[in-house]
């Protein structure tokens, strides 16, 4: 391994926006393990459904207020303003899931009776979960990794020193777990409010600038809700068809490749506003700017990758305990997986850079219609080896049209 490629990658911002989702990642990671050894299956399986809930939101958010950001804050001529206007734009979307929650969870449905004693705790969860994302996405794509940086590591400090300290003294209930995550976020927003700057600016701008957001974002946004459905839709079904035990299994799974999911994201939060300011360049400097990130990156994803294959067995035992090993095989499934997304990063990348949005929303549609065709079969059939190949099929057939639409524009990254 080049030591001055991981010097390079490691220097200046690159180095807080790798410790930022590092720790994010490792969050995470440990605070999974002590909640699935904590709460119990029957419990955890109702947190799982939760933070399930919370992504599908999140992906809403994202797409129509941090996705069109991440791209348009360098082209905006007033940026302050721009700021201001992203920050009001994602106030509301909090208010306006808290109360589409809210209305939900007190409607007294019997299919969510599960979540009957936790309705509040659920709404703060969703209302910090979402304001200290948003806070850490922007920072990165305004080039602030230290600020990203020091939010996530005042939530993910906070959460884990109180939940190690429920495991070492008491036994730790699920309304008690998610209060304390949705606590955590809350002063980490505090500060971030402080590092953001100034937030009010006239009206016609707001305006202006929501309108842009709904042109470049209508796509993402319907994506958003395909993308989640692509990758929950089979975990949710592994759940209805294989049982609980399954299903937990698979989340476990998830959760302990959020190793390999940091450097993911950081080509999410990060490289993707870079390389759309070498693609205002040209075409060619962004095909040598997303070449470099993927060979950096590469330095560190595949050497994780083979020792989560190898020592799968001794890692879900570690985490889980002995029932869990006889699932160590949806680790190794999900390692096959992450490198399958991972190689196909760069293409997802020069998608969005060419605001390609309605090609973006075509691929997971199909990704989704497959996913929901052949659910039931693959599952019924292979079990949780089913969700897998569904799960790599799905990548594969997004890669596979994002590789035909780029092509159409001689757009072509590796030859």
């Amino acid at each position: 391994m080049n030591l001055n490629k991981i010097t390079y990658f490691l220097k200046g911002e690159k180095r807080w926006v790798f410790l930022d989702q590092l720790v994010f990642s490792a969050t995470s990671f440990i605070t999974t393990i002590l909640l699935a050894r904590q709460l119990g299956i029957g419990s955890f399986g109702v947190y799982s459904s939760i933070v399930l809930f919370l992504y599908l939101i999140l992906s809403v958010s994202n797409a129509f207020v941090v996705a069109p950001f991440q791209v348009l804050i360098s082209k905006v001529k007033q940026p302050g303003y721009y700021k201001a206007a992203v920050f009001q734009m994602q106030l509301l979307v909090v208010l306006l899931f808290c109360a589409i929650s809210a209305a939900i969870l007190f409607s007294e449905i019997p299919f969510l009776s599960n979540y009957s004693h936790y309705k509040i705790s659920i709404l703060l969860l969703l209302a910090g979960f979402l304001m200290q994302d948003f806070f850490r996405r922007v920072f990165l794509a305004l080039d602030k990794g230290f600020e990203a940086f020091i939010i996530g590591f005042v939530s993910g400090g906070l959460q884990l020193i109180i939940l190690l300290i429920y495991s070492i003294n008491s036994s730790l209930e699920l309304n008690d777990a998610i209060i304390v995550i949705a606590a955590t976020y809350f002063p980490a927003i505090v500060l971030a409010f402080k590092y953001y700057g100034k937030i009010v600016l006239p009206i016609r701008y707001f305006r202006f600038y929501i309108a842009k957001h709904f042109s470049s974002g209508k796509w993402l946004l319907l994506t958003a809700v395909l993308q989640w459905s692509a990758s929950n839709f089979l975990v949710a079904a592994s759940g209805l068809f294989l049982g609980v035990k399954a299903l937990g299994a698979l989340r476990l799974s998830q959760t302990l490749f959020g190793v390999l999911n940091a450097l993911l994201q950081v080509l999410d939060n990060y490289a993707l506003p870079k390389a759309a300011i070498q693609f205002n360049k040209s075409a060619e400097d962004l095909k040598v700017y997303l070449k470099l990130v993927t060979k950096q990156s590469l330095y560190f994803l595949l050497p994780i990758a083979v020792l989560v294959i190898i020592f799968s067995k001794q890692i879900f035992f570690i985490a889980g305990g002995t029932e869990y090993v006889e699932y160590a095989y949806t680790l190794q499934g999900m390692a096959v997986l992450y490198l399958v997304i991972f190689l196909g990063y760069p293409l997802r990348i020069a998608i969005r850079v060419y605001m390609l949005n309605r090609d973006f929303f075509i691929a997971y549609s199909a990704s989704f219609v497959f996913s929901l065709l052949s659910a039931q079969y693959l599952i019924s059939q292979w079990q949780l080896y089913g969700v897998i190949a569904a799960l790599v099929g799905n990548q594969l057939l997004m890669l596979a049209y994002w590789q035909w639409v780029l092509a159409r524009k001689q757009f072509l990254l590796w030859k």
